[in-house]
């Protein structure tokens, strides 16, 4: 049974339980599983989370263009005035000596607003352009995980098909072999057989229930895998459409998109940008400023009350332009560096053109020979439940030794199991069919 534990499980962190699972068993169809965890499936949250702050961030850099508006008031007690030298020819003294004097008082306060407007920053504007774009970028991701969650699943359910079928299959084993047991004693009691044909019977159907149970506990660990993926309590009772058919014949086509070369080709824009803001700084930035003050003096201590109970007001305009002039290199070395980064991109996009065809080239290629395959082990299906069939009819009227009818249960069971891998491994190619051609999610 090793073939049915080759299953890509991917190690998920539940977070909330969204849907109101009952304990009544839950019904969940293909098709439904797969609408779940497009929208349930952690790893399609967190994608979701990611956009939802790059849509933060975007209105985090806009706020940039918008007035920034402080209030500001400012105490200030001198135990000692500031003494300041002033020329004696401004009181009729002789020129060329100065006088110490002690100017303004103990006391000052100030109130005021003060506003800044961006009127021309290309850094920012260019920013703006990147939080777009990264929007993109997060839209991409949601349905890279949404493919990736919707193949986990597919995959998950086909193998859980198969653990069903194959357990309605040994449980015909072992109603056959009680049968075959049950004959086995009547013919021995006439003397047509031995009690070693007996116990040889019940060995082969105590092999078989060993089977059932592995097969049983096999289930339940991938259905707690199933749940996972579904993002469901596993506390809750789970069924599934357990009828496993052979799929319509895929085939695939010269128009497909790949998910994973669109996020490359955006992470390429990405970086042009990056360039572009580099660049921009280079180019002047222009503030506009403006303050409207109001000031109160007072010459002893006295916080809440001004000389004469007067303030004065004081207010400006003004406009603030940085002209970069010389940086040490720095945004010359930093495009140098994106272009290499760039170049690092363009080469891995390219192997990755090369991988996805190889890809489609080689699963279309395996879903083809496994439809070939799975014909010949339909086939040995067919031959070995007619064969076993008739030798057990042949061993009930004594035609046959147990050693005939232990062979055929036994190429019976390993029919049984080529058929169901076969038509899983059908299943699974397909499903790798349309991941390669970038048809996962319709």
């Amino acid at each position: 049974m090793k073939q049915y534990l080759g299953l890509w499980v991917v190690c998920l962190v539940l977070t909330s339980q969204p849907l109101a699972w009952s304990q009544n068993p839950a019904y969940i169809t293909l098709d439904q599983a797969i609408a779940i965890v497009l929208t349930d499936n952690p790893q399609v949250k967190t994608a979701e989370l990611d956009k939802q702050i790059a849509l933060s961030q975007i209105r985090e850099a806009k706020s940039a263009f918008l007035p920034q508006v402080n209030a500001k008031l400012n105490y200030q007690y001198n135990f000692r005035v500031p003494t300041q030298l002033i020329p004696a020819a401004t009181f009729g003294g002789p020129a060329g000596e100065f006088r110490a004097a002690q100017l303004g008082v103990a006391q000052s306060v100030t109130i005021g607003l003060q506003a800044e407007q961006v009127i021309y920053n290309p850094i920012l504007n260019v920013g703006l352009q990147m939080a777009d774009l990264g929007i993109e970028i997060t839209d991409k991701q949601v349905r890279l995980n949404q493919e990736t969650a919707v193949y986990n699943v597919c995959n998950a359910y086909y193998n859980l098909q198969a653990l069903y079928k194959r357990a309605e299959y040994l449980q015909m084993n072992v109603s056959s072999l009680d049968k075959l047991a049950a004959t086995a004693q009547r013919l021995q009691k006439q003397g047509f057989s031995k009690q070693i044909d007996v116990d040889r019977l019940l060995l082969s159907k105590q092999n078989v229930e060993v089977q059932l149970q592995n097969l049983v506990l096999m289930q339940v660990q991938l259905e707690n895998t199933l749940k996972l993926l579904l993002n469901m309590p596993f506390e809750q009772p789970l069924q599934i459409d357990t009828a496993l058919h052979l799929p319509d014949k895929y085939s695939l086509t010269d128009d497909f998109t790949r998910t994973e070369m669109e996020m490359v080709d955006m992470q390429l824009k990405f970086m042009e940008l990056e360039k572009k803001n580099i660049r921009a700084g280079f180019l002047p930035r222009v503030n506009a400023t403006a303050a409207l003050n109001y000031w109160g003096f007072n010459s002893v201590f006295q916080p809440f009350t001004a000389i004469n109970n007067q303030l004065y007001p004081a207010s400006f305009a003004g406009l603030t332009v940085v002209m970069p002039v010389f940086d040490g290199f720095m945004k010359r070395n930093q495009l140098n560096t994106k272009d290499l980064q760039m170049q690092k991109v363009m080469t891995q996009r390219t192997t990755l053109k090369q991988s996805i065809s190889m890809e489609m080239i080689n699963s279309q290629n395996k879903y083809n020979q496994n439809l070939l395959i799975f014909q010949n082990l339909q086939q040995n299906l067919t031959l070995a439940k007619r064969n076993f069939d008739m030798l057990q009819n042949q061993y009930k009227e004594g035609l046959i030794g147990i050693n005939d009818i232990i062979t055929a249960e036994i190429a019976l069971q390993e029919a049984q199991g080529n058929y169901l891998n076969g038509l899983v491994q059908i299943r699974l190619a397909e499903l790798d069919v349309k991941k390669a051609s970038g048809n996962l999610i319709k």
